[in-house]
């Protein structure tokens, strides 16, 4: 009797096991498919992942940005060694590349190296998130030091920044377009208010020529105006006697009229 009891104890922990009741669960059957099976699923308690204690709800930057570009339809995001003062020591670029356009690709590299590669790839992630979602609380999503890391971010003592203010190459040419032209502007600036104050350096000799032929122009202008006025003067007069001859002849025949 004992032994049938337990023998059915057994049984329906056996069975609640298969609808997911129970630490374990079903084995091979996903959290999604077990609820719709009307099962519970049991809590994971937090894990030790490359020296981070993460719990089961919490993700590592790299996963959400990852599911960030998944819901933007964006290509996965690259991750790239780049340069680093400290041989011992690791920094990534992380590159969204732009489906259409290379020159709006968006990349992003902290300025601090890291001890491990994993690391420096997760903090590269990182700032690309905070780039793309600043003003979201996405610390409430990540582990510790990340989530640590995020809400320090956009101040003075951020414990992440970026080694360049440009985020794409389209951004960074316009910049250098911009500056050009004020240099450009400044230039031609200086080089009129330097034209205005220009002092010539000559001989007393060749200033009097040149004084002689400014004069010379000057008297032929004032000869061609005077012509000019004379001609117009003449042309008025000319008018004016034909009106003249002209209202001379009309009253004569008025005269004879009458």
């Amino acid at each position: 009797s004992n032994g049938g009891g337990r023998g059915g104890g057994g049984g329906g922990e056996n069975k609640n096991k298969s609808k997911g009741f129970g630490p374990q669960g079903v084995s091979g059957v996903g959290k999604r498919k077990l609820r719709k099976m009307g099962g519970v699923v049991a809590a994971r308690g937090p894990k030790e992942v490359n020296g981070i204690l993460i719990k089961e709800w919490q993700r590592f930057p790299k996963q959400l940005l990852r599911e960030y570009c998944q819901r933007k339809k964006r290509p996965r995001p690259q991750y790239r060694r780049c340069k680093c003062e400290d041989k011992a020591k690791f920094r990534v670029r992380v590159v969204l590349p732009d489906a259409k356009n290379e020159a709006k690709n968006i990349t992003m590299a902290p300025t601090e190296a890291r001890d491990t590669l994993v690391e420096a790839d997760q903090y590269a992630a990182l700032l690309m998130l905070h780039h793309l979602q600043p003003t979201l609380p996405l610390d409430k999503k990540m582990p510790d030091p990340y989530a640590s890391a995020w809400k320090s971010m956009g101040s003075e003592s951020a414990r992440v920044t970026s080694d360049s203010k440009f985020a794409t190459k389209q951004e960074r040419d316009l910049h250098h377009k911009k500056k050009r032209e004020v240099q450009n502007r400044r230039e031609a600036k200086r080089l009129t208010a330097e034209s205005q104050n220009m002092k010539v350096h000559m001989s007393e000799e060749n200033r009097r020529t040149i004084e002689n032929v400014l004069e010379s122009l000057r008297l032929s202008g004032s000869a061609k105006e005077t012509k000019k006025k004379d001609k117009k003067k003449k042309k008025k007069d000319k008018k004016k006697d034909e009106e003249d001859s002209e209202e001379e002849d009309s009253e004569e025949d008025s005269e004879e009229e009458e």
